[in-house]
């Protein structure tokens, strides 16, 4: 299995909804920290907290959430999912409640360092990873077995301030104002962030900036320049560098490629 893209305890307004009528062309896989509201085969169902979806290629997608939403999201591929989802017994566009949530986290966690900081077999790495996160949600599912997790405080304490930029992209971050945060020094704190998410405070929220702005595009809700704002840019010119140094792409040329 091959991720395309992952985001753990990425946060999103109240009353964020998705609406996707025909899907995508790739697997997603959700984790909701706090209850939504979402349309499975065209019944709309509200979901307990920490409830996880796979949705399938194609399946429409529409999602809602009335308060501040937190989740877990992976987007993925490869010619061997469904054989291996039918090997857990696991369905696409179904539902399941996990009764350890934080395993789920922190596998995502590590996905999304791997994903991100291009270590030595990465890809092999996260596609063992995203395997074992299918296995948990089947065991949870069939078996109710769990596997023992302890957070570590400084953990915590990155995730709560990682929480706050993520939510606040489009305010005028700094290696300073991070570390402000968790009252450490900026040496101290670029250490221990790079060694948490794999890669440096201020590429990490490139990239998340990069990824919201994304997200409007998809959406096409927004103009371009309305996106670069609101994803903390007040230089266009900057934004368009930015966008194609992390996608490859320029904004209109990730539309067209994406738009199914």
């Amino acid at each position: 299995m091959e991720i395309l893209s992952v985001r753990h305890a990425w946060p999103e307004d109240s009353n964020f909804t998705i609406n996707r009528p025909n899907g995508r062309n790739y697997y997603i896989f959700l984790h909701f920290w706090n209850s939504v509201k979402i349309r499975i085969d065209g019944k709309y169902i509200t979901t307990e907290p920490n409830t996880c979806i796979i949705w399938d290629k194609f399946y429409p997608q529409w999602f809602q959430s009335e308060v501040s939403l937190i989740h877990n999201w992976i987007h993925f591929d490869g010619i061997d999912v469904l054989e291996f989802f039918e090997l857990c017994n696991i369905k696409p566009n179904h539902l399941y409640t996990v009764k350890e949530p934080t395993l789920i986290t922190e596998l995502v966690r590590k996905m999304e360092k791997e994903y991100t900081s291009n270590m030595h077999l990465g890809s092999i790495y996260c596609d063992v990873l995203l395997r074992e996160l299918f296995i948990n949600l089947s065991r949870f599912a069939h078996t109710g077995n769990q596997v023992e997790y302890k957070n570590q405080k400084v953990l915590d304490e990155f995730s709560k301030m990682r929480l706050i930029v993520f939510s606040s992209l489009d305010k005028d971050w700094t290696v300073k104002k991070m570390a402000d945060l968790v009252n450490l020094s900026e040496s101290r704190f670029y250490s221990i962030y790079k060694s948490i998410y794999g890669l440096s405070p201020i590429k990490d929220l490139i990239k998340a900036r990069i990824e919201l702005a994304q997200q409007y595009l998809l959406d096409d809700n927004h103009t371009i320049e309305e996106i670069a704002f609101l994803t903390g840019y007040k230089n266009i010119i900057h934004f368009y560098r930015q966008f194609k140094s992390v996608t490859k792409m320029t904004p209109q040329e990730y539309v067209r490629a994406h738009i199914v």
